[in-house]
């Protein structure tokens, strides 16, 4: 079988379809097993499910940023193999939505320390999208997507070929966020942020969400469960 080709800074690590590579990526991370670049990832063809493990060098709140970095790095490589009209947004903190449907989202999560300075030893960053729909599934009412990539458009793409994108997208945006820090992250993020109604919105330098008139709320709530599991 041949699996996606990924840049050398990341490790593939396939697992069968019944598992999660978030699950399997945190288990790694908390045995010491897994390593900074282990790119877990699930050999199904309905879904692109993966789960990196990164070793940060800065506290909590500053390592969340990741988050939206890769969240910026999704949307830039389906943007980069997708039709040109796609309409890729995302909703805070962790969702992605396609042409204005639910397709999928993210899930973050980090070593405990001791105190909101001490720096994590592992954090992980984890994502499932629906890219066409599963006719192997007797139940489809339990499907957590509105939407799949193949319904918006998208049926030329493959899980293969979004899976290298977006490991190419990431270790961009990775080396950019380096060079010039979370600013124009932040800045990708915004661009995509679904419109609403609501008051003045934005995210600050932590990726936390400014509304205006409310207390910011901080992107460390994304450690407690993703949003969209209810969506």
């Amino acid at each position: 079988m041949q699996y996606p080709q990924l840049p050398p800074l990341l490790s593939l690590k396939p697992l069968a379809p019944g598992d999660d590579p978030f699950d399997v990526a945190v288990a790694a991370a908390r045995s010491g097993e897994g390593e900074a670049g282990y790119f877990y990832w699930s050999q199904r063809l309905d879904r692109i499910e993966l789960a990196i493990v990164l070793e940060p060098e800065s506290p909590v709140a500053q390592s969340l940023t990741m988050l939206p970095l890769a969240m910026v790095a999704f949307g830039d490589a389906l943007g980069a193999i997708g039709p040109p009209v796609l309409a890729v947004h995302f909703r805070w903190p962790d969702a992605v939505e396609v042409n204005g449907g639910f397709v999928g989202g993210f899930r973050v999560a980090a070593a405990e320390t001791r105190s909101s300075e001490d720096i994590p030893d592992w954090l992980v960053i984890s994502f499932g999208i629906a890219v066409q729909m599963d006719l192997t599934d007797d139940a489809p009412g339990r499907k957590v997507s509105a939407t799949t990539l193949f319904d918006e458009g998208c049926g030329d793409i493959t899980v293969d070929e979004l899976t290298e994108s977006f490991a190419r997208h990431f270790l961009t945006w990775m080396n950019r966020w380096q060079e010039e820090g979370f600013e124009p992250v932040r800045l990708a993020w915004w661009a995509r942020q679904k419109q609403t109604e609501d008051a003045k919105r934005d995210i600050d330098s932590l990726g936390g969400l400014r509304c205006e008139g409310t207390e910011t709320q901080p992107l460390t709530q994304a450690l407690k469960g993703p949003s969209w599991m209810s969506s």
